[in-house]
């Protein structure tokens, strides 16, 4: 299980891989440990409400990483609940507090009831576009 030190490391891993998810832990003496969440299948669904869009890819740094970790600190701390990237074909960048689903069809669902854009099959690697909200004009999901 690979352990970040610090924001850098977790940002060049997002690069690196076209994002990632990764488990939260404080330890004794508020010190924060990031590692990969490392699930071998499964889906990685995102919470709805907890979507923040990076328009522009060179401005995500350890700065709104640590902002966007306290701002959703009380769901991340929550043992199902991963801290989510992902680098769309457009460039934007989404950060994302995410749940760890077993089944394709209830991470489907849960999806959709989340207005996401996409899930992430994590055995094959790839997301899954949840079509009907490709056009999605809520303003959340960063269209413009």
């Amino acid at each position: 299980m690979a352990v970040h030190n610090g924001f850098d490391s977790v940002i060049d891993s997002v690069f690196e891989n076209k994002g990632g998810t990764f488990y939260l832990s404080l330890i004794r003496g508020g010190k924060l440990i990031l590692g990969d969440a490392e699930f071998k299948d499964g889906y990685f669904v995102a919470i709805d409400g907890k979507e923040e869009v990076i328009r522009e890819p060179f401005n995500l740094d350890k700065f709104i990483v640590a902002e966007y970790i306290a701002d959703n600190l009380s769901e991340l701390q929550k043992s199902d609940q991963y801290l989510g990237f992902w680098i769309a074909d457009s460039g934007r960048i989404y950060l994302d507090v995410v749940k760890h689903v077993e089944n394709r069809e209830a991470a489907i669902i849960m999806g959709e009831a989340n207005g996401q854009l996409a899930i992430f099959d994590i055995a094959a690697g790839e997301e899954i576009n949840l079509s009907h909200n490709s056009w999605c004009d809520c303003g959340k999901h960063g269209k413009s």
